[in-house]
């Protein structure tokens, strides 16, 4: 069972990218159980997808405060939104429960990066794939998935 529940932070645009988003997971109960919580904190919520903010520096800090609450709670967490383009990967990596980071680009493929057999992502080579893919949006999935996977995984 992949029983997730969604925060949003920031603009109307974040809310219809995490639509998107819960959108795709729900596609996959032809294949496995899914079910959505809309309560983050309730205990049957395993993992929490938080599509964030990183306009202003308030925004920022309200995207590391949510993301470490839930992490406190020892929630799995996928991060999204415009955070990951301004994102501190020292905060990232204090995170004990991050299983994954999408870039914008990549959020049709939220079940590969939330599912794969890698669990935990190299934040530093995220930044450099994230790069490469903006400056050749036609790069491939999974050349793009095999440079962020973590090494020795």
């Amino acid at each position: 069972m992949f029983a997730f529940s969604a925060v949003n932070l920031g603009c109307s645009k974040n809310l219809v990218d995490l639509e998107f988003a819960i959108g795709e997971i729900l596609k996959w109960s032809d294949r496995a159980p899914v079910e959505y919580i809309s309560d983050p904190e309730d205990p049957n919520a395993e993992y929490v997808i938080v599509n964030t903010c990183g306009f202003l520096s308030s925004a920022r800090r309200e995207s590391e405060e949510t993301l470490a609450y839930y992490d406190s709670l020892g929630k799995k967490l996928v991060l999204m939104g415009c955070y990951v383009s301004v994102k501190d990967d020292t905060f990232l990596s204090s995170l004990k429960n991050l299983k994954a980071v999408i870039p914008f680009i990549s959020y049709s493929t939220i079940e590969e990066l939330v599912t794969g057999k890698k669990s935990k992502f190299n934040l530093t080579a995220i930044a450099r794939a994230r790069k490469a893919a903006h400056e050749s949006k036609e790069a491939k999935l999974t050349e793009y998935l095999e440079s962020i996977q973590a090494p020795g995984k």
